[in-house]
């Protein structure tokens, strides 16, 4: 919902314990990516098992917007900070020039896995996508992200902290049916978002590691016969 809202966020920072679904945040933009058609996403630049340089986040960065990444700046004889926020200005500068809005996602961006350059880098695409044609086209999502933004405006920045996915059940289930059936404007027979929950649930067991992805595609599958449903297609 708050993806390039005028007053919403710049960057989004989704945090949880694992199998809580910060994975899926990058299937949940593609999906959007897909249905809304005025955004896209790149591809996860993946930190979790491997330490990655700085430059070399920019340049993955840049090379998922399929831009050329042998313009990327040199060090020259400033300071590191100095140099970082020009390899920050060159990635914003590269998506600005595909005349596309981007959600831009870096994956595994744990504590343990951030080198402390790759964290300035992060801070400083952070600050830059605060203001002027960076805010209007550019999102920064980070998952498994628990560091602060001291140096950003309160608006800029928004925390999705997620829960273990063991405490879902039939009445949270129940809901999102209900609310699908609202959105469109249609009535709801109770029955039946019971029954559409209940099968969800029984295809997600509690305590399994992989349960919120299993909530997810066993939610997608269920809400599109559900819709079918509504629409008398079944």
């Amino acid at each position: 919902n708050l993806l390039f809202v005028p007053d919403g966020p710049s960057v989004l920072a989704v945090s949880g314990p694992a199998g809580s679904g910060k994975t899926y945040t990058t299937a949940l933009l593609e999906h959007l990516r897909r249905q809304l058609k005025d955004f896209e996403v790149s591809g996860p630049v993946d930190l979790e098992g491997e330490a990655l340089p700085p430059t070399e986040v920019a340049r993955r960065l840049v090379a998922q917007m399929y831009r050329p990444t042998n313009s990327m700046p040199h060090p020259g004889l400033e300071t590191p900070n100095s140099y970082l926020l020009r390899v920050a200005e060159w990635v914003v500068g590269e998506a600005v020039a595909t005349g596309k809005r981007w959600c831009l996602i870096v994956d595994g961006a744990s504590q343990a896995a951030l080198m402390p350059d790759t964290k300035s880098l992060i801070h400083q695409l952070a600050i830059l996508m605060q203001t002027g044609v960076a805010r209007e086209s550019l999102r920064l999502i980070l998952l498994d992200y628990q560091e602060s933004f001291p140096n950003l405006w309160p608006r800029s920045f928004d925390r999705e902290p997620l829960e273990p996915p063991d405490h879902i059940g039939q009445l949270d289930v129940e809901d999102y049916f209900r609310g699908l059936a609202e959105s469109m404007g249609l009535p709801v027979d109770h029955n039946v978002v019971r029954d559409y929950a209940q099968t969800v649930i029984v295809r997600c067991p509690v305590g399994v590691a992989e349960r919120m992805r299993l909530i997810n595609e066993a939610t997608d599958d269920e809400g599109l016969a559900f819709v079918q449903w509504l629409r008398g297609g079944l």
